[in-house]
Order: C-alpha cells, then sequence, then structure tokens
C-alpha cells in the first residue's frame, strides 16, 4: 500500500463523519483520519529518504588520482557548479590532492584539486581548463539527469 491508499481511506473515514449522527462514531471516524494521514506522511517521508540516500545512477561519476595509482572509486555527487564538485566518498584523498572526476557516461572528465575532506564528504575545485569543459556546461543546463546544480542523493 502507499501513501495515497492512506490518503484516499483518510477521505473516506472524514466523508464518513460529516454524515453520522453519533458524536463518539464521528470522533472516532476523526482520529482514524488522522492515524491515515499521518501513516501516509510517514511513507512520503521514507520515500524522500530512500530517494536521498540512493546515488543517481545516470550520472554514474568516479573519482582517481590525476596519476591513476590509488585505483578508482564510485562516488555520488552532492552538490555540481562551473568550479567544483561537492561527493560522498571515502577519505582516501587528503586536501590538495590532484584528482580526476570522471562521468564515464557522459564522456566527462574533469581534472581539480580536492579542497576540503571530512565524514564522507569531499570538496573539489576544478582546474581551468576543466572549468570550461562544454560537457561540464552542458551537464549543468540539462534536464536529462536531475538538476545537476543541485544533486542530492540523491541526502
Amino acid at each position: 500500500m502507499d501513501a495515497t491508499h492512506f490518503r484516499n481511506r483518510a477521505a473516506k473515514a472524514r466523508e464518513l463523519a460529516k454524515a453520522g449522527e453519533d458524536p463518539r462514531l464521528t470522533q472516532m471516524l476523526l482520529e482514524v483520519a488522522v492515524d491515515l494521514d499521518a501513516e501516509a506522511e510517514a511513507i512520503d517521508a521514507e520515500q524522500r529518504d530512500a530517494a536521498r540516500l540512493r546515488p543517481e545512477p545516470a550520472l554514474g561519476a568516479i573519482l582517481s588520482a590525476v596519476d591513476g595509482a590509488a585505483g578508482i572509486l564510485p562516488v555520488q555527487i552532492i552538490d555540481i557548479s562551473l568550479t567544483g564538485a561537492k561527493f560522498r566518498a571515502p577519505d582516501w584523498h587528503d586536501a590538495g590532492s590532484s584528482v580526476v572526476l570522471q562521468f564515464p557516461t557522459l564522456g566527462l572528465h574533469l581534472e581539480g584539486t580536492i579542497v576540503r575532506t571530512g565524514n564522507s564528504e569531499t570538496a573539489m575545485e576544478f582546474d581551468t581548463p576543466s572549468r570550461s569543459a562544454p560537457g561540464l556546461a552542458r551537464l549543468l543546463r540539462s534536464d536529462d539527469h536531475m538538476d545537476a546544480r543541485t544533486l542530492l542523493a540523491a541526502g
């Protein structure tokens, strides 16, 4: 059962409460309606939380060191702009590390520097050539992949 089901049942309970002549029955129906609305809201909140935690598969971002020595790591984009990106990833690069953020499905390769790490959240600043990459501008304008300027996980 989904939230709509509970909302429809709540509306039906309110409708029955309006038509009722017994004040106790009316009160019980109104209480049931409140409970059903609360259940619908809980379902909606759970779905929003799950969507926020789920990475956006269409973007499929990966991170690697510029020299490629440390391997690659899938990352979940939190925010991206023309100047940089914030993503969720284990702390395996220190601030100042040169890295590459890639979106293989988009053919986008962005080089930059880690500027901040902590609590599985990392921020990088793009190098000047990456800031002017046509693919980045397309990603930021794209409606095909969520609003890339405010990517949330996705938390």
